[in-house]
C-alpha cells in the first residue's frame, strides 16, 4: 500500500528557506570568526615580527656604534703610540683648525645660559668620528678617542687658537673658567693667544650701556655683535646706544685680561667708529689720545709677563680693513707714535705714487703697459668675480636649518588653516585657551610690552631638538600661523587671562589702551579679569602707600592708578587687594607669624631678592639706642616645606649711607635682631683685595679677622659693671661658612668665582690704607681688608648668634700701583654696580638653603646656646652695674636673674 505524500504548504516552504538561510548564516559567521582568530593570529605575528625588527634595529646600531667606537680607539691609540708629542700636535691641529675663534656673547633669548652656549661658534672644531650613514660627524668624545686623546686635542686646541673678544670684556671671566668638553682643566690652563675689541670715536672709548641689553625689535636677535669676518662692533651700524667710560671704568673693563696665563699674546684692537681715524690727522690724534690712555694698562701687562700689541680697525674707501698693527710689546706710548708716523709716512708715500701712477696712466693711456701685466690684471679680475660668485652662492643657499624652519612654517600655515576651515569657534576657543590663556599674568612697571612676548611664536622647530626627536615647540608667531588663526588667538588671550598690576600710576591705562600685536585690538574692549596690589600702611587706615623700590607715593598717584580701571568694559571682574604693611612688633605678628631667626646685614641692594614679599617694617628700640635702619622681614617659601620663612633684613650703613664705619650703630643692630629671635647672620660687605689671585669682583668666605680698629667704636655689651669672656678664637661660624661655601660653589661658572677661605683685615677707617699698610697686610698674610666686620661679629658672638661675612672684592686697595690703581670710591662702586644681581644670586641662594628643614638646629645655631649665662655670671649679684644688668637682661631675658 502506498503512502500519500501529504503536499507541503507554502507555510512549510517558508519555514524550510529560513531554516537553510539560519543554517547559512551560523556557517558564514563561523567563517568570519576563523578569518578573524587568523587575522588577530597575524596581527600578534606582525607586531612580533614588528618587535624582533626594532630590537635587530637597536642591536644593529648599537653593534655599529660599538664597532665605531672600537675602530675610533683603536686608531686614536696607535696615534698616541706611534707618535710623539710633537707629531700629534700636528695631527691635533689640523683637527681643530681655526685660528680664530670669536667668543660670542649669547644670543638674547639665551638669558644667562652661559653654559650651554658659550661656545657655540668654536663647537664645529671636533674629531672625526664614522657614523652609519656614511657622513663624516665631528665629536670631541673621549668614548671614541680616549680621555687621553680628548685632553690633548683640548690642550692643543686652546694653545693653537686665537681667541677674540668682543668689547664687553666680562665674558673672559666664564671663558677662562668653563670646562666646555668635561676635559678636567679650565681653557686659562692653555690659552696662548687672546684678542680684545673695543671702539674709539675720536676721544672717547665706547661700550655698551643697559639700553644694549636687548634687541632694538621684539623679534630680532642680538647675535655677536662683534663680527670676526668684518672686524669691528656691529652694534654701532645698527644706531645702538654706547657710553663714554672714564680712566678708571676702562682700567675696570679691561682687568679680566689679567686673569690669562702670564706669557698670553695680548691684541688690543682700536675700532675706529667712522672712516675719518684712518688719515694721517686722525692717526696722531688716537696716539696722543686713546693710546697714552690704554698704556699704562698694557704695560702692566708687559711687566707681569704678558706679550701685548695694538692694531688699528677701521674704514678705507667703504671697507673694513686693519692697516697697522705694532710691534710685540713697544717700550712706550714714544715708540708706538713713531711707528704711528713711519706707517702714515709710507702711506702718504703711497698715495703720492698712486696719484702719480694715475696721472701717467691718463696722460699715455695703456699704450705703454705691457702685455704682460694686461693678462695678470685680468687673471685678478677674473679671480675677483669667482670669488665673488662663489660668495653669492654660499649666501643664496638655504642651510639646514634654514629648511626646517621653511618646513615648519609650511606645515603650521596648512595646519592652522584647517583649524580655522574645518571646527567651529567654539573648538578653536578651546585651542586658543590652552595656547594663550595665562592664569594670572603680570604686568610690568615699565615695559609691559615685554610680558607680551609669551606671544613669541606658536609652531617653530628648535633646530637642535628636532634633529634629536623632532619634537615640537609652540610659540606664537604670525610667519607661522594664518593671520585670522593668530588674531583669534590674541583675542582669546585678553577674555581668559588675568591681568595683575602693581600700583604705579599710568601702567593700566597704558597696557589697556594700546594695540601692542598691531592687530586692531584693543585689550579693554576684551580683557575681563584684573587684579591690583595696593599697599596700605597698617598703622595709619587714612594714607596709603605705594612700595616700589622704597618710595612712599601720595594717595593722589594711587587715586591715578586707579583711574585705569574706567577704560574696562562694563562687566568686567575687578579684585583690588590691599597688602598692609606692619609697623611695630605686635603688628608684625598678625602679618608673620613665623619666628624670624634669620637676617642679613649689607647694603640696601641686598634685600631686593625675588622670590620675597615684604611683611613688615619695624622701627625698633634698644637699650642702645636705635639701629642703623628700620628692620625689613620679607618672607619667602620654604623649598622643603612651603612654609613663609621670615627673613629680617638690616642696612649697616642706614638707608641712604649715611653713617660712616666708626659711626654705624653696632650695638643696637646685634641687639635689635637678637630680640626679634635671630639667631643666624649673613652679612654682606664690600672689601679690598690684598692677594693677586682675587680678583676684582670675586667673592670670599673668610674664616679669620686681624682688628686693626682703635677701639673708637663700642665693642661689648658687658661693660658698666658686667663683665663676660666670650671665646673668638674662630670668628666665624664653622658650620654655618659650611653652608655658604656650598652655595657659592654651586653657582661657579655662572658668574660667581668663590675663595674658599681668607683672613680679613678689618681697619677703622673712613680713609683707605696707606701703601706701607697696604704691603704690612700683605706681609701678615692678609687675603682682604673692609672696614665693617668689626666690632658686629664680636658682637654677635657675645649675643651667641651664629655669624658669617661674605666679601666680594671691588680693587686691590693700594700695593699694586704707582697711584693710578689705587683704591678709590668710584672704582669701588662701579664693580659693585656690575656685580650686584650675583651678589643678590650668592644671598638669595644661601638663604634658600637655610630655609631647608635639615637645617632647622644649625638656623637656631643651638650649639652657642647658653654661652654668655655662665660667662656673664662671672660678676657676683652684690658687684653689677644696675644699668648693665637691666640692658642685658632686655637681650637675654632670665640669664641673669
Amino acid at each position: 500500500m502506498t503512502a500519500l505524500v501529504t503536499p507541503k504548504t507554502e507555510a512549510d516552504l517558508l519555514h524550510d528557506m529560513c531554516i537553510e538561510a539560519l543554517e547559512e548564516e551560523q556557517g558564514i559567521q563561523s567563517q568570519l570568526v576563523a578569518l578573524q582568530l587568523k587575522l588577530k593570529r597575524l596581527r600578534h605575528n606582525g607586531k612580533k615580527l614588528d618587535t624582533e625588527l626594532s630590537e635587530k634595529h637597536v642591536k644593529s646600531n648599537d653593534a655599529f656604534e660599538a664597532y665605531a667606537k672600537k675602530t675610533c680607539l683603536e686608531f686614536c691609540e696607535k696615534i698616541r703610540k706611534t707618535f710623539p708629542r710633537e707629531v700629534r700636535d700636528i695631527i691635533y691641529t689640523h683637527v681643530t683648525g681655526y685660528e680664530d675663534v670669536n667668543i660670542a656673547k649669547p644670543q638674547y633669548e639665551m638669558g644667562t645660559k652661559i653654559q650651554d652656549f658659550y661656545f657655540e661658534s668654536s663647537s664645529q672644531c671636533d674629531l672625526v668620528c664614522l657614523s652609519k650613514d656614511g657622513n663624516l660627524k665631528h665629536y670631541w668624545n673621549a668614548d671614541y678617542v680616549g680621555m687621553d686623546m680628548s685632553r690633548e686635542l683640548g690642550e692643543n686646541y686652546y694653545r693653537s687658537v686665537t681667541f677674540e673678544f668682543q668689547d664687553k670684556f666680562d665674558l673672559m671671566a666664564k671663558f677662562r673658567i668653563i670646562d666646555q668638553w668635561g676635559l678636567g682643566f679650565s681653557p686659562v690652563n692653555f690659552v696662548k693667544s687672546v684678542g680684545v675689541s673695543t671702539i674709539y670715536d675720536g676721544s672717547h672709548f665706547l661700550f655698551e650701556t643697559e639700553a644694549n641689553s636687548k634687541p632694538e625689535y621684539e623679534t630680532y636677535s642680538w647675535g655677536s655683535v662683534w663680527d670676526a669676518a668684518q672686524g669691528i662692533h656691529m652694534g654701532s651700524e645698527r644706531g645702538l646706544v654706547t657710553s663714554a667710560v672714564t680712566h678708571s671704568e676702562l682700567l675696570v673693563h679691561m682687568e679680566p685680561l689679567f686673569g690669562f696665563r702670564s706669557g698670553t699674546a695680548i691684541t688690543f684692537r682700536i675700532c675706529l667708529r667712522d672712516d675719518k681715524g684712518l688719515n694721517q690727522l686722525g692717526l696722531q690724534k688716537l696716539c696722543k689720545s686713546a693710546v697714552s690712555l690704554i698704556f699704562p694698562t698694557l704695560q702692566r701687562l708687559r711687566d707681569m709677563g704678558f706679550r701685548f700689541r695694538i692694531a688699528i680697525v677701521g674704514r678705507e674707501h667703504g671697507d673694513w680693513v686693519s692697516p697697522f698693527t705694532s710691534a710685540w710689546n713697544p717700550a712706550s706710548p714714544e715708540e708706538l707714535a713713531d711707528s704711528f708716523r713711519k706707517y702714515v709716512d709710507l702711506k702718504i708715500k703711497a698715495e703720492e705714487e698712486a696719484e702719480i701712477s694715475a696721472m701717467n696712466d691718463e696722460m699715455f693711456g695703456y699704450l705703454a703697459v705691457s702685455e704682460e701685466t694686461m693678462r695678470k690684471a685680468r687673471v685678478e679680475a677674473l679671480q675677483r668675480k669667482i670669488a665673488l660668485l662663489e660668495w653669492e652662492l654660499a649666501s643664496s643657499t638655504p642651510s639646514t636649518q634654514d629648511t626646517v624652519e621653511q618646513l615648519a612654517k609650511s606645515e603650521c600655515l596648512q595646519l592652522t588653516s584647517q583649524i580655522m576651515t574645518k571646527l567651529p569657534r567654539e573648538v578653536r576657543d578651546m585651542i586658543y585657551f590652552h595656547l594663550g590663556t595665562r592664569d594670572r599674568e603680570l604686568i610690568e612697571r615699565e615695559h609691559f610690552r615685554t610680558t607680551l612676548d609669551p606671544l613669541t611664536r606658536l609652531y617653530s622647530y628648535n633646530f637642535e631638538r628636532w634633529k634629536a626627536e623632532h619634537f615640537p615647540e609652540h610659540y606664537w608667531n604670525p610667519e607661522y600661523v594664518s593671520i585670522p588663526f593668530y588674531k583669534e588667538l590674541v583675542e582669546n588671550y585678553y577674555r581668559t587671562s588675568t591681568f595683575l598690576f602693581s600700583d604705579d600710576p599710568g601702567v593700566m591705562k597704558r597696557f589697556l589702551t594700546t594695540d601692542e600685536m598691531r592687530l586692531g585690538i584693543l585689550p579693554r574692549e576684551l580683557v575681563a579679569n584684573v587684579e591690583i596690589g595696593l599697599n596700605a600702611v597698617s598703622h595709619d587706615r587714612g594714607s596709603f602707600r605705594a612700595y616700589m623700590f622704597g618710595i612712599p607715593k601720595s594717595p593722589e598717584r594711587m587715586r591715578e592708578t586707579l583711574d585705569g580701571l574706567f577704560e574696562l568694559k562694563p562687566g568686567a571682574r575687578v579684585v583690588i587687594r590691599f597688602v598692609t604693611e606692619a609697623k611695630t612688633e605686635e603688628e608684625r605678628e598678625e602679618h608673620c607669624r613665623a619666628p624670624v631667626h634669620i637676617a642679613v646685614i649689607g647694603g640696601t641692594g641686598i634685600s631686593s631678592l625675588p622670590g620675597f614679599t615684604l611683611a613688615a617694617t619695624l622701627d625698633v628700640d634698644t637699650p642702645w639706642g636705635k639701629p642703623s635702619s628700620p628692620i625689613s622681614i620679607l618672607q619667602h617659601p620654604s623649598p622643603t616645606t612651603g612654609k613663609p620663612i621670615p627673613v629680617a633684613f638690616l642696612s649697616r650703613h642706614g638707608l641712604h649711607h649715611e653713617l660712616a664705619p666708626h659711626e654705624v650703630k653696632n650695638q643696637a643692630n646685634i641687639a635689635a635682631l637678637r630680640h626679634l629671635g635671630v639667631r643666624t647672620i649673613i652679612a654682606f660687605s664690600a672689601v679690598g683685595s690684598l692677594q693677586e689671585e682675587v680678583r676684582p669682583r670675586d667673592f670670599v668666605v673668610p674664616d679669620q679677622i686681624i682688628d686693626r680698629t682703635k677701639g673708637i667704636r663700642p665693642f661689648t655689651f658687658f661693660e658698666g659693671g658686667m663683665v663676660g669672656h666670650v671665646g673668638f678664637g674662630d670668628p666665624f661660624d664653622k658650620r654655618l661658612a659650611t653652608i655658604v661655601r656650598q652655595c657659592g660653589h654651586a653657582l661657579e661658572g655662572d658668574g660667581v668665582s668663590l675663595h674658599d677661605k681668607g683672613t680679613l683685615i678689618c681697619m677703622e677707617g673712613p680713609q683707605f690704607s696707606t701703601r706701607a699698610e697696604s704691603n704690612l697686610y700683605r706681609s701678615w698674610g692678609g687675603s682682604v681688608i673692609n672696614m665693617s666686620a668689626l666690632p658686629e661679629a664680636k658682637l654677635a658672638r657675645e649675643a651667641e648668634i651664629g655669624y658669617q661675612m661674605i666679601c666680594m672684592a671691588t680693587d686691590y686697595d693700594c700695593w699694586r700701583g704707582d697711584g693710578e690703581e689705587d683704591v678709590n670710591v668710584e672704582m669701588v662702586m662701579a664693580h659693585m654696580k656690575a656685580n650686584a644681581e650675583n651678589a643678590r644670586r650668592f644671598v638669595g641662594e644661601v638663604l634658600n638653603e637655610l630655609s631647608k628643614e635639615e637645617h632647622s638646629e644649625q638656623v637656631l645655631a643651638r650649639h652657642l646656646d647658653g654661652q654668655m649665662r655662665f660667662a656673664g655670671a662671672m660678676t657676683k649679684k652684690e658687684g653689677r652695674g644696675q644699668d648693665a644688668e637691666k640692658k642685658l637682661q632686655w637681650l637675654f631675658p632670665g640669664y641673669f636673674d
